[in-house]
């Protein structure tokens, strides 16, 4: 890893990522979402080397967790096909990230942010079949 990509943060900027972590888990974990939505606004102010990398990682252990906890009530059709919906989701989001200026890193995340409200906010209900498992992974 290069100079340009390494994490170099002080104590005070760990503390902080890590309590910006556990509230965006705590969310994630009661709600289903949240973690990536509350952390990376913050993690990107912190260290925008801290995006998309270790929060990903984070986000792979809490699942993997919440999977543990809820196995019970599992879709595994529906799993099945988020998680291939997300490898090329994960892919264009990693090009996205390399090819963005960091300052318009910010301004994307945040209408990315905004329209996710909008969408929560407006009452839109999708259908579960394959196409919309498919996108809501890519997403």
């Amino acid at each position: 890893m290069d100079a340009a990509h390494s994490i170099s943060m002080s104590p005070l900027d760990a503390a902080f990522a890590l309590i910006v972590l556990t509230v965006g888990s705590t969310v994630q974990g009661s709600v289903g979402f949240g973690l990536a939505l509350i952390a990376a606004p913050f993690l990107l102010l912190i260290d925008p080397a801290l995006v998309p990398g270790p929060l990903v990682a984070v986000a792979l252990v809490l699942s993997l967790l919440m999977s543990f906890r809820e196995s019970h009530a599992i879709d595994r059709r529906g799993l099945f096909w988020a998680l291939v919906g997300r490898l090329p989701g994960t892919l264009l989001g990693a090009w996205a990230v390399q090819a963005l200026p960091l300052d318009k890193m910010g301004l994307a995340l945040a209408a990315i942010i905004i329209a996710a409200v909008a969408m929560s906010a407006s009452g839109v209900r999708f259908r579960i079949n394959t196409g919309t498992l498919l996108g809501a992974g890519a997403l």
